[in-house]
């Protein structure tokens, strides 16, 4: 018998927008000096990200390195590690100069996130929203981040459970409602952005809301029709209706 539980342990995880750390020579999938060269993306929503980002983070250079939209994470390892601390200390000096920059705001927080620092990450996001309200990117990877967090304390509660049979679960439904009120927003902003409904597929799922889950999933496909992981999750949410 197949259960939630075993089905969430084989979906494909969430996408979030990083600083590139070992991207391959070769790879399509970043934010260079030209344009944001996404092999998931539609012709609109490359134009899309091109005037919200390129115009700001590439051209004023306030990234430490390219960015990329991935699914797929590693531990850095000690040197990028340094090099991320290094680039949270540069940040918050412009920030002190300059609190009302979004983009070095935006910047930090993607730092925070690699160094695993979710709580100033998100708070960076916070305040980024706050300075400007329609910079989807900074939604979409705020809702990665608060996901994450969820997903921790599940572990850490599964971990606690096993001692304490009797405990119930610190992660609600409304908790994962605020994920989703993030990806609302993105669509809202961005409504050709693929990854904004396979994530908001994802986080349905987990709501239990697998039809509303499919239509998310369809329509990425449906916006990118080579979207393996989205074929791949739908396929899984089927055998629950």
């Amino acid at each position: 018998m197949t259960t939630n539980s075993t089905v969430k342990s084989q979906v494909k995880e969430l996408f979030v927008v990083r600083i590139a750390n070992n991207l391959p020579e070769d790879s399509h999938n970043y934010l260079n000096d030209q344009s944001f060269v996404g092999y998931r993306f539609t012709e609109s929503f490359k134009q899309n990200l091109m005037n919200v980002v390129k115009e700001t983070l590439n051209n004023q250079k306030v990234l430490p390195g390219r960015l990329i939209i991935t699914n797929e994470e590693a531990p850095l390892t000690e040197e990028q590690a340094t090099k991320h601390f290094a680039s949270i200390d540069e940040q918050t000096a412009a920030i002190v100069a300059d609190p009302n920059d979004v983009n070095k705001r935006f910047a930090r927080s993607l730092d925070f996130y690699l160094v695993q620092d979710f709580a100033s990450a998100i708070e960076d996001l916070n305040q980024a929203i706050i300075i400007e309200g329609n910079f989807f990117p900074v939604y979409f990877n705020r809702a990665l981040i608060r996901y994450k967090q969820l997903e921790y304390q599940k572990m850490e509660k599964e971990y606690d459970l096993k001692a304490n049979p009797g405990e119930k679960s610190a992660v609600k439904a409304a908790d994962y409602e605020m994920v989703k009120r993030d990806l609302d927003k993105v669509i809202e902003l961005a409504p050709d952005f693929v990854y904004a409904y396979y994530n908001r597929g994802n986080v349905l799922s987990i709501l239990k809301d697998y039809r509303a889950a499919i239509v998310d999933y369809d329509r990425a496909i449906q916006l990118d029709p080579k979207f393996a992981d989205a074929y791949f999750n739908r396929g899984l949410t089927h055998i629950f209706l």
